[in-house]
């Protein structure tokens, strides 16, 4: 036979306005009660991937490819696109809010730091990270404190590109900023007299009938928002009739994707492999030229040898692709990285082998 229900000591009763009943039980929770729940999560983070969906495990095997961290760690779906990570080590959790801005597939990845009551339904992202360009922005420009103020201007600056600030590459400067998700971006502004074009990396975020970032097109409230208003009845069809002219006043630049013609071999893909004599993490004049390659000839894959590095990560978005497998250096030689786009081939039975790397290359067809 069970025995009555005992009643909790730490609860009362509450008036709550929205409890159609007029009453709430509340349970309480003393300071021992807050110190014993929240010391698991002081070192946990936050994160959402704006403007991409991503399978779980692929997520996580992505984070980790990207922080490398010390711990194995958990990351719990929490709804609307968030996730928490519970590391144990504040090392990790400090490499992962203060080193970023991160990108995962072009997509930049908020972090924040885990905070008390937090649900997902109830957040809103404000901003957001994007790198942009500046197209044959002049070279008199290419000065700390002038792109400061353009990065600002945007939005505000979090990073500048390594060519970027050492003028090794001329057909445009690329800028990291963060920009707020309910206001209009800018497509170009004038730096003294010269009017200068503004392209944004990526592809599916920005809404050419709005011009905010975040959304696109299909998902875009602003046009639901105007088609309810009695005021702006009849308009919507004039808004998709000028859906030329946004697409001309907001631009964005991102990596050319061929369509296959059939069938071909892995000697077929477009691929780019290159050997450097000092390692790329210390010859600008190899990373430039290695650049120029992948500007010219948009490689799905290619591979670094005698990189003379550890990690490569940070090679991912600086040279356009997704997924890598690398081989640390031994000492003062050796290292290598293998690099692709996930979207045009597929990697399987990767394996290392010393300072080699052996791989299976399948290129994805396109179906119509």
């Amino acid at each position: 036979m069970l025995e009555p229900t005992k009643a909790v000591e730490d609860t009362k009763v509450v008036h709550d306005p929205g409890n159609t009943l007029g009453e709430a039980i509340q349970i309480s929770l003393s300071l021992e009660d807050r110190q014993r729940i929240y010391e698991p999560c002081k070192y946990s983070i936050i994160i959402k991937l704006v403007g991409k969906r991503m399978l779980h495990h692929y997520l996580k095997r992505k984070i980790q490819d990207l922080w490398k961290p010390t711990e194995n760690f958990p990351l719990i779906d929490l709804g609307e696109d968030y996730y928490i990570i519970k590391f144990t080590k504040k090392e990790n959790m400090d490499k992962a809010i203060h080193l970023g801005p991160w990108f995962i597939n072009c997509h930049f990845l908020s972090i924040s730091k885990w905070k008390p009551n937090f649900v997902a339904r109830n957040e809103k992202l404000t901003t957001s990270a994007v790198w942009v360009r500046l197209p044959q922005l002049p070279t008199e420009f290419y000065n700390g404190k002038i792109l400061e103020n353009i990065g600002n201007a945007i939005g505000r600056l979090l990073k500048i590109d390594t060519y970027t600030s050492t003028t090794l590459r001329g057909r445009y400067a690329r800028i990291c900023v963060e920009i707020p998700l309910e206001i209009p971006v800018q497509s170009f502004l004038f730096v003294g007299d010269h009017k200068q074009d503004i392209l944004y990396e990526g592809e599916d975020f920005l809404c050419k009938n709005c011009g905010r970032f975040g959304h696109t097109l299909r998902q875009c409230t602003y046009i639901k928002m105007q088609s309810l208003d009695p005021h702006h009845a009849g308009q919507e069809h004039q808004q998709v009739a000028t859906q030329d002219a946004c697409d001309s006043e907001w631009k964005t630049v991102s990596f050319n994707k061929k369509k296959n013609q059939g069938k071909k071999t892995p000697n077929q893909m477009p691929t780019i492999h290159a050997k450097g004599n000092q390692g790329p993490g210390n010859n600008d004049n190899f990373r430039r030229n290695f650049m120029e390659m992948l500007d010219t000839h948009r490689p799905s894959l290619g591979t670094l040898l005698e990189t003379r590095m550890n990690n490569h990560a940070d090679m991912l978005n600086e040279f356009g692709f997704t997924e890598m497998i690398e081989v640390p250096s031994e000492r003062q030689s050796g290292g290598m990285v293998m690099m692709w786009r996930d979207d045009i081939i597929n990697v399987q039975n990767a394996v290392r082998r010393g300072q080699e790397i052996h791989a299976t290359i399948e290129l994805k067809l396109e179906t119509p």
